[in-house]
């Protein structure tokens, strides 16, 4: 059984960018804040074997990678588990994309160079557990 609820800095976050900077940011932030279960992806396929070895309570995925459309990898992530928070962290916006994707299952878009504090509180909120 799937239930809300802020889980705080115990998230296990995933990170799908194949922007090695990106992660490295975000790797260094979520660990300054305190967060220890971090891990990170650099493709569509890895992104999808990692959520599928080990379900994240959250994952942030960037929709340009290298072998398939974010969009793909959203959509496979909810095939597995449709209740996993997916926010998109992504420096290709506008609000046709933005719409869509929200519609698609994406909980929150995020547009780059994002507030790395708007993003630990979207992570904060968005987040979920398995009983």
């Amino acid at each position: 059984m799937i239930k809300e609820r802020k889980i705080g800095k115990k998230a296990k976050i995933l990170i799908v960018d194949d922007d090695q900077g990106v992660q490295n940011l975000l790797l260094r932030f979520f660990k300054k804040k305190g967060y220890t279960d971090i891990r990170d992806a650099a493709t569509g396929k890895e992104a999808i074997l990692r959520v599928q070895e080990d379900i994240p309570n959250v994952v942030l995925l960037d929709l340009r990678l290298p072998d398939m459309d974010g969009r793909e990898v959203l959509l496979k992530i909810k095939e597995i588990n449709k209740d996993i928070p997916v926010i998109i962290i992504t420096g290709y916006a506008d609000l046709d994309i933005a719409r869509n994707i929200l519609k698609e299952g994406a909980c929150d878009f995020i547009v780059k160079p994002f507030d790395l504090d708007y993003l630990e509180k979207s992570v904060l909120t968005k987040t979920f557990f398995l009983e």
